[in-house]
């Protein structure tokens, strides 16, 4: 049997499935890599018919180029909807998805923290923490932006006397000015 030809390969592939084989289980045996059998023949024109079990001649007298325009359009229709799941899950801030992800992780401790009031001073920090509760803190990005350096001490400070990170209070930040804006719901 010669693996470079079409006829000898299509015999022996439309026997193994005949027999009950996989094509996966007939290229481990013979040596060779995954789905090489099923490409070669896809390659020649012969395609796998699912109700027959066995691969069959392209009948449809579309030629080699017109086949490869065809799979190219599908494979490009697949990726601009891949593009656009994509862009859905970005539809987010990124500061937001991130502040999310975090917050699934810690979301139980932070329960805990605003059932039982645990080192939380004061009714400011209350509102922050459940306001935390919102957020996934395992979706998150790091971003990098300039910040004024006044504000970015007083953010030090705060996350000092707190135990709220930096990263919580900007997404909070972010979140309550998206709201106000109208751009997001509060």
């Amino acid at each position: 049997m010669d693996l470079n030809n079409i006829t000898d390969i299509l015999g022996l592939v439309n026997d193994a499935l005949k027999n009950g084989k996989s094509i996966a289980q007939l290229e481990r045996d013979l040596g060779l890599g995954k789905d090489t059998l099923r490409k070669k023949l896809n390659r020649e024109g012969y395609f796998f018919v699912k109700e027959e079990k066995k691969f069959k001649s392209n009948n449809t007298g579309i030629n080699k180029e017109e086949r490869a325009s065809t799979t190219k359009a599908i494979r490009r229709k697949k990726e601009e909807q891949r593009t656009k799941e994509k862009n859905i899950n970005t539809n987010l801030t990124v500061l937001e998805l991130e502040g999310l992800r975090e917050l699934l992780q810690y979301k139980q401790e932070l329960l805990e923290v605003i059932k039982n009031n645990n080192g939380i001073r004061n009714n400011k920090e209350i509102s922050v923490m459940k306001e935390l509760v919102k957020f996934d803190k395992s979706n998150r990005k790091k971003a990098t932006f300039n910040v004024d350096l006044e504000l970015l001490e007083k953010l030090k400070e705060y996350e000092k006397c707190s135990n709220i990170s930096k990263s919580d209070v900007v997404n909070i930040a972010i979140k309550n000015y998206l709201a106000n804006e109208g751009m997001i719901k509060k």
